[in-house]
């Protein structure tokens, strides 16, 4: 789940979006990540590339097996939602608020997590089915909360694949995403969304994303965008509001 968030004003952390007033948040469909480190994510991807990625998890020795790794991976893996309007999203790394401490983001469907009646088939763009019929029925809705760092050791900032215990520290609603009844299903509305970027980084210094996986995301994230818009022979830029209403 991508977020960009419009009329922020300031100066932003990512330098060639310096001036521009949107902040990005991202989040996937799970707590946790399923590596500790930027190297280990480059050793599953290798390993992936080589068509043998459960290596990475496994050794000879039971005590160096990557357990919790695997485990996250599973949960994620076996959780992949049928209406992405109906799954819960979570930040999975930490994030800066101000002189408060570290916090997690989690965006929580507002009808709970689901539901039957919007899931027309399995065929291969069920995900995208479902929320085109979702949108015509319902309005989509999401509550976006932040989760407080009150522990160090329990809930440590340099390894997301240790989850922050929502029963010590409770998610709190700070806002609410409504995704109105439309029909997103045109050429102009696909072009405008291939030609977004969304980085962690694009935000303001008091909400600085934190931790190892975050630092190393800050360069991934620009080349990938960079990469695209090359491909696509299209100028990076951010949009505005008067995109957004214009779509």
């Amino acid at each position: 789940m991508a977020i960009k968030l419009m009329g922020v004003p300031g100066e932003k952390i990512t330098r060639k979006h310096k001036d521009q007033e949107t902040v990005d948040f991202l989040l996937i469909n799970g707590p946790t990540m399923f590596v500790r480190t930027p190297q280990d994510y480059v050793e599953l991807a290798e390993k992936t590339f080589d068509g043998n990625p459960v290596t990475f998890f496994l050794s000879v020795n039971p005590i160096d097996v990557k357990w919790r790794e695997l485990s996250n991976l599973l949960g994620i893996v076996n959780k992949q939602p049928r209406n992405p309007l109906q799954a819960r999203y979570w930040s999975t790394t930490p994030y800066k608020l101000g002189e408060a401490g570290a916090v997690k983001y989690s965006a929580k469907p507002c009808y709970g997590e689901e539901q039957e009646g919007y899931i027309p088939s399995d065929g291969p763009d069920l995900m995208r089915d479902s929320m085109s019929v979702h949108l015509t029925q319902i309005d989509g809705c999401f509550d976006f909360m932040v989760q407080h760092q009150l522990d160090p050791e329990s809930m440590p900032i340099e390894d997301a694949t240790i989850e922050w215990s929502e029963e010590k520290s409770p998610f709190t609603k700070v806002a609410r995403i409504t995704i109105p009844l439309q029909d997103f299903e045109s050429a102009e509305q696909d072009a405008f969304c291939e030609h977004l970027s969304f980085n962690p980084w694009h935000t303001l210094p008091e909400h600085q994303p934190i931790g190892n996986i975050n630092r190393a995301r800050r360069m991934v994230y620009d080349v990938i965008s960079v990469v695209r818009h090359d491909l696509n022979g299209e100028e990076e830029q951010e949009p505005t509001s008067h995109d957004i209403e214009a779509k």
